[in-house]
């Protein structure tokens, strides 16, 4: 959507992951993104820049054209338009099936979050709870480890969990 999210290098990595498709959603990156976007993450998809150095380059590009974070304005248009309003555009279908929530785990599975992660909102690992134990999973939960931590800051909360949930089958 049209919303300030402070991570748009995600935006990108999803889209190179989908050109690296046996049968490409795209033929290159100009299809998807605005001109002035392509070059950096090129450079990320070479693994010439890293994932950190790709958002810094996408942010302070933004913030000159997009006045903001808006991940959304570094899309062409008609591929931006496709996401927001088709659900049956090829960009929409690739993106729902590539989903990770609408399985059913067949042992235990956790997933730690912090409700104020301010990169991956807390509502994925909710969602993602309440479809799988829908689908039958016989021991998933979704655990906020410390509602107060942000992305970074959620790390040590959530490897300790894990870390503590594999010793107890060690």
């Amino acid at each position: 959507g049209g919303d300030v999210y402070i991570f748009p290098g995600f935006l990108p990595y999803v889209a190179v992951s989908l050109l690296l498709e046996a049968d490409p959603l795209y033929d290159d990156l100009e299809q998807m993104f605005k001109p002035q976007y392509v070059a950096p993450i090129q450079q990320f998809q070479n693994w010439d820049i890293d994932l950190l150095t790709l958002n810094f380059s996408l942010a302070a590009t933004l913030t000159v054209d997009a006045g903001g974070l808006f991940p959304a304005e570094m899309l062409q248009d008609s591929i931006a338009d496709a996401l927001l309003n088709n659900p049956d555009h090829p960009a929409s279908q690739a993106l729902q099936a590539n989903d990770l929530y609408d399985w059913t785990p067949q042992t235990i599975t956790r997933m730690f979050y912090c409700t104020s992660d301010e990169i991956v909102t807390y509502t994925n690992s909710i969602l993602g709870e309440m479809i799988m134990n829908d689908n039958g999973a016989p021991n998933t939960q979704a655990i906020d480890v410390d509602p107060d931590s942000g992305h970074g800051d959620c790390v040590p909360f959530a490897i300790t969990a894990a870390l503590d949930l594999f010793s107890q089958y060690a």
